[in-house]
């Protein structure tokens, strides 16, 4: 098979560009199959898997997101958005998050949609394609977070 990309394009290009069209295929999925934005998927996720309730902030920084974004889901989704769980005793200002029963039960359903999307993936490559991939990526990965210093 001929490669679809000219044959010195940088390397963090094409990773770049790989991620950006795995994230909207999985945003067109999410919004088609779940009604919601990959965005909102990944702001479920990130209060599931630190399982206690967070602050905007540090929802944020789980998630991957801005602020904006995260207050932005909490006033205008009608996708079961993370409940106001208690303010902090020291600032009233400060409030926690955590996912109501229908954001968890949403969340089963973005991970079933995401071992979906990954396993289609994934089944484009054999075994050994998949290990030397596999191998690849750590290197780059390594290789990222030594190239300074």
């Amino acid at each position: 098979m001929m490669p679809t990309h000219a044959p010195f394009t940088l390397l963090t290009r094409r990773l770049h560009e790989l991620n950006k069209l795995i994230e909207r295929e999985a945003n067109a999925q999410n919004q088609t199959t779940l009604g919601i934005t990959h965005w909102e998927a990944r702001i479920i996720a990130a209060a599931v898997a630190v399982r206690r309730p967070l602050s905007v902030t540090e929802l944020a920084q789980a998630a991957h997101l801005n602020r904006d974004q995260i207050q932005s889901y909490r006033r205008g989704s009608g996708c079961a958005p993370p409940d106001v769980s208690g303010a902090d005793s020291r600032d009233n200002r400060l409030t926690y998050l955590s996912l109501t029963a229908s954001g968890r039960a949403l969340h089963r359903r973005i991970a079933l949609l995401a071992n979906e999307f990954d396993r289609a993936i994934a089944s484009t490559l054999t075994f050994h394609e998949k290990i030397a991939l596999d191998r690849g990526l750590d290197k780059v990965a390594n290789a990222a977070n030594t190239a300074f210093g």
